[in-house]
């Protein structure tokens, strides 16, 4: 294991921490899907692909005078516009799923914290038996 623990020993799982309230209000979206893509390795190969692209695409322009009549040259320039989507959907999608988190993590916390209210007609955190 790369962990550092034995391959026969036995693994102790602990409790998940507990989030403060803190915690939660300070999350800011924006803030954090900013740094989210800066250190996201699928937008950084989603760029390395857009890059070399955009290069194909300029190398094909001065190997055949930007003309429209080499099908090379076309086949470049679709090349780098499919890219540019691609890269686009990728951006698009990164930002979207975390949108969907951040909005899952909130809509949790209420729902945790409406579980632990206790009921006002017994004093539990479980609704009468019927």
């Amino acid at each position: 294991m790369l962990i550092g623990a034995q391959l026969t020993g036995k693994a102790r799982l602990g409790g998940l921490p507990q989030v403060a309230a803190e915690q939660l209000q300070s999350m800011d979206l924006e803030r954090d899907v900013a740094a989210a893509k800066q250190a996201s390795y699928s937008l950084y190969e989603a760029k390395q692909t857009l890059d070399q692209a955009k290069e194909d695409f300029d190398d094909a322009g001065s190997k055949y005078n930007h003309s429209e009549k080499h099908y090379e040259y076309v086949q470049a320039q679709h090349q780098w516009q499919a890219s540019q989507h691609t890269y686009n959907a990728a951006v698009q999608s990164f930002e979207m799923s975390l949108r969907v988190l951040y909005l899952k993590v909130k809509d949790n916390d209420q729902v945790l914290t409406a579980a632990r209210t206790p009921w006002p007609w017994s004093g539990t955190t479980s609704p009468p038996s019927s």
